[in-house]
């Protein structure tokens, strides 16, 4: 069976989006919430943060957004390939004047399908 309705699929299609679709309850959403917020707390100083966001501070001075941030995870041996492009040309800013800073949990080689620029 499906899980969308077709009036659902139909809105989609007519609006370009579509919500809401509850995939968990509210404790849960909460549950994970809880454990993300704990991590910023325990772990934010020990990912490097403020060391990154000085260096960034280097390059393009104090008025700094935090477009975003997630993290890549890539798996050994997967063959997942992220094709040559640049950050700036899909966040539509008004100015490309950015920076992406990338910072590796595990070794980074070529081996290990290092980065390239």
């Amino acid at each position: 069976s499906k899980f969308l309705s077709g009036d659902a699929v139909e809105q989609y299609h007519r609006d370009g989006f579509y919500f809401p679709i509850r995939v968990l309850s509210a404790a849960e959403a909460r549950g994970y919430r809880d454990r993300l917020e704990t991590v910023e707390r325990e772990q934010l100083h020990a990912l490097g943060a403020t060391r990154i966001l000085d260096a960034v501070e280097d390059i393009i001075g104090p008025d700094i957004l935090l477009w975003s941030s997630s993290f890549f995870i890539k798996e050994a041996r997967d063959p997942a390939f992220v094709s040559w492009h640049q950050d700036a040309t899909y966040w539509g800013l008004s100015e490309p004047d950015v920076v992406t800073a990338w910072v590796a949990l595990s070794e980074s080689s070529s081996e290990s399908g290092a980065m390239r620029m």
